[in-house]
């Protein structure tokens, strides 16, 4: 039988990681980051492209990120170095929407110009004339 308080665990360590990465975003020095990039490592590269990604410089972000993720030898800076880089990628579906968008107004531009054509190419309907009577 285990004693009572050997069942409790530490209340000083954290139960497991992310229980730490939520303490660390609590942290004063983590509040400058976006909600998502306070789990990140802190590192002096990927803590400038975070401050990029803030600024709206996706073109360095973007430059950047697969650079620090090939060169660093910390697993987790280059997991959120890619994470970083993947954030600012457009979203497949929508890329699938758009395309879609594209093919319906091509064809029913296509569609437009054929029956434009159409219309044009046939006779004007005759009218018959008018016949009056004019009663004295």
């Amino acid at each position: 039988m285990t004693r009572p308080e050997e069942s409790q665990p530490d209340e000083s360590k954290p139960a497991d990681a992310a229980e730490a990465a939520s303490e660390r975003a609590l942290a004063p020095e983590y509040a400058d980051r976006p909600p998502f990039a306070r789990s990140y490592p802190r590192d002096a590269e990927l803590d400038r492209l975070v401050a990029y990604f803030q600024r709206g410089n996706h073109r360095a972000v973007r430059d950047r990120a697969e650079a620090l993720a090939q060169k660093t030898s910390d697993p987790k800076v280059a997991a959120a170095a890619r994470d970083l880089r993947a954030r600012i990628e457009p979203d497949p579906l929508a890329r699938v929407l758009l395309g879609a968008t594209l093919a319906l107004l091509l064809v029913l531009t296509a569609w437009a110009v054929h029956r434009s054509t159409e219309l044009r190419a046939a006779p004007a309907p005759t009218v018959p004339k008018t016949v009056q009577t004019i009663a004295k």
